[in-house]
């Protein structure tokens, strides 16, 4: 029983950032963000309200292709907007046909992890 206690304080006190991957990490305005090698992203000063349910919203056109691994490439079949947001302020972009991004696909439904956080609004114009 104290064994099991002492295990239970150990994961308490872990440092949750320390657990996390790289697709888990939190966006960093500064650092790599999905698709910006593809569009420049500027400040948006009335980005879309977040949606609850969707990252992607509906009627967001796109094709998901399994790439081996647990990866998929998701790729926009028509212009959409992509925001990015942050503490304080967001950015958006616009994304042609053909923009693609790769990534992790660990619950399986056709959509990269990384653009699946919560900081991340992808629709359609």
């Amino acid at each position: 029983m104290i064994v099991t206690a002492l295990m239970i304080a150990a994961l308490t006190l872990q440092d949750p950032t320390e657990m996390q991957t790289i697709d888990e990490a939190p966006l960093d305005p500064a650092g790599a963000l999905p698709f910006d090698d593809q569009i420049a992203y500027q400040v948006d000063p009335t980005p879309p309200e977040p949606d609850p349910e969707f990252t992607v919203r509906p009627g967001t056109r796109y094709t998901s292709t399994p790439t081996g691994g647990g990866n998929v490439r998701f790729t926009l079949t028509h212009t959409s907007r992509v925001t990015i947001r942050f503490v304080g302020f967001a950015q958006s972009g616009i994304l042609g046909p053909g923009t693609s991004f790769e990534g992790r696909d660990r619950n399986g439904n056709g959509i990269p992890d990384r653009l699946e956080m919560r900081e991340i609004d992808i629709g359609p114009l």
